[in-house]
Order: C-alpha cells, then sequence, then structure tokens
C-alpha cells in the first residue's frame, strides 16, 4: 500500500478505484503488473486469492478504504456520508494533537486515549474538556463503545447516537 497521508473523499477514490481496476484489466502487460502488486497484499489480507479477471471495483474501493487506514470500503462511505462532526469548526484554547494521517491519529488514540475527531481531511486527539465545549457528554457511555474513534467507531449504533445529538444540538 502506499501510506497514503490524508483521507481523500468518496469521488477521488472512486475514480482512484476505477483507475486501478482499468490497469489490472489492461492488455498492457507492464501496468497490469504493477496494478497486480500493488493490490496483492490488500487481497491476501482480506483472504482472497483472486485471478486478474475476477478482480472488481469493490476490491479496488476496498484496496483504498485500507490505504487510508479504514477497515472496509463500507466504514470509509458511512463515515463520509453520515458524519455530522467533520462539518464542525474548531475552535481554540483546547489542547488538540493534530494529524494529517488517519492511521497514525489511530494508532496514538490507542495508545494515549482522548476523543479521536475530524476536520475536513484531517484529524485530531482531544480531551473531555473539547467534548463538553461540543455540547456532547464526554462520560457517555456510547464514546466507549465507538472507542473513542468517531471516524471508525466499533459500534455504529452507538455512532449514530452520538451523531444524532450532535446534530441536534446544531438545530
Amino acid at each position: 500500500m502506499n501510506n497514503s497521508s490524508r483521507i481523500i473523499s468518496l469521488s477521488e477514490i472512486k475514480i482512484q478505484a476505477q483507475i486501478l481496476l482499468k490497469k489490472i484489466n489492461s492488455s498492457d502487460h507492464k501496468l497490469k503488473a504493477d496494478a497486480l502488486a500493488k493490490i496483492a497484499g490488500y487481497l491476501k489480507s482480506i483472504n482472497l486469492e483472486l485471478a486478474a479477471e475476477d478482480i472488481q471495483l469493490k476490491h479496488c474501493l476496498g484496496y483504498f478504504a485500507a490505504d487510508y487506514g479504514f477497515a472496509n470500503w463500507a466504514n470509509y462511505k458511512f463515515y463520509f456520508e453520515h458524519s455530522q462532526l467533520s462539518k464542525f469548526i474548531p475552535q481554540g484554547g483546547f489542547f488538540n494533537q493534530w494529524f494529517s494521517n488517519y492511521r497514525e491519529a489511530k494508532a496514538i488514540l490507542k495508545a494515549s486515549g482522548g476523543y479521536l475527531l475530524p476536520y475536513q481531511q484531517q484529524f485530531f486527539i482531544c480531551e473531555r474538556g473539547y467534548i463538553e465545549y461540543l455540547g456532547l457528554n464526554p462520560d457517555d457511555e456510547n464514546w466507549r463503545k465507538i472507542a473513542y474513534n468517531w471516524v471508525e467507531p466499533e459500534n455504529l449504533i452507538s455512532w449514530q447516537e452520538l451523531n444524532q445529538a450532535y446534530a441536534n444540538l446544531k438545530q
């Protein structure tokens, strides 16, 4: 994988996946070999062994989602389509750790704790005071259920409840 440093939009990732699939299906042997080499590690990681002609767009989308640090394409897509918090405007006066790379932010969250939140195509880890500032309860059990990760929550129902609570605050 290419260890991408920033999350890209759904339309960009779809275009990249289509390009990758075209290369996989190319009659140009070098293009095809390079594309297959690119996706081979991803396919192995999800326990799939496919011939080139069996690779579909969904596999290419999954490759890029994984490359950006998401468990799968569905998580990547769901995040972009439903997150209310990705639209907020951050305020100063809080100690936040900022990241352009989701994988790095996720690793720091796991190691140090906090709340992992998105901002446009970046990510930050904040403390409970910032969650309170947003109007959310940092002690809400749903935070634990989503593993304090707004970007790729472990429990989508809990994330939806938090997301709705935040959306209700903005009304």
